[in-house]
């Protein structure tokens, strides 16, 4: 899910000739979100990521007038303040983004892998999802041969759940 995604495409990356199905839920890695490239790429930006995220009030203010301006969705900012509402969940952030930032595809290489050794890919996206939309798995899966969308009723925040439930649903064993 999400950040996870990262680690299935570099393990299908690595071991595609073992891999027969892969399930991604919103899977972050396949197109580069400029914020994230802009927060983690240069010493200097990561250091001002830090002091942002520690600083929850200007990360508020800056976030909410990047909503005014157009930038950035509700959603978005409402998941992101979930996100860093506590000293511990702003670390965890700071160190996952910073740690994946080298964590990239060459996704015309991965769509070979996955052709070649005829990976299905099952792939769950949310409807309302703001912080990973639908279009950003489209530079993967409109050159797959064999996958499966799924685009159900959620935004990011609920979308594991609502996979569940549909998984569940549809792949229940009936009485």
């Amino acid at each position: 899910f999400s950040m996870g995604g990262r680690f299935a495409l570099a393990t299908i990356e690595a071991f595609s000739d073992k891999i027969e199905k892969a399930i991604l839920l919103a899977p972050d890695g396949i197109t580069e979100d400029p914020v994230y490239q802009a927060a983690t790429r240069s010493r200097i930006a990561r250091h001002i990521f830090k002091k942002v995220l520690k600083n929850n009030h200007k990360f508020y203010g800056f976030t909410d007038l990047m909503v005014r301006m157009g930038i950035l969705h509700t959603s978005v900012v409402k998941f992101a303040k979930m996100m860093v509402n506590t000293s511990e969940k702003q670390t965890q952030l700071f160190n996952a983004w910073v740690g994946f930032r080298n964590l990239n595809f060459d996704i015309e290489k991965l769509i070979q892998l996955i052709n070649n050794q005829n990976v299905k890919l099952v792939i769950f996206m949310g409807k309302y999802d703001k912080v990973l939309p639908i279009k950003n798995v489209f530079p993967l899966t409109k050159h797959l041969k064999n996958y499966e969308l799924n685009i159900l009723e959620s935004s990011h925040g609920k979308l594991v759940e609502k996979t569940v439930a549909f998984y569940l649903a549809t792949n229940a064993p009936r009485p």
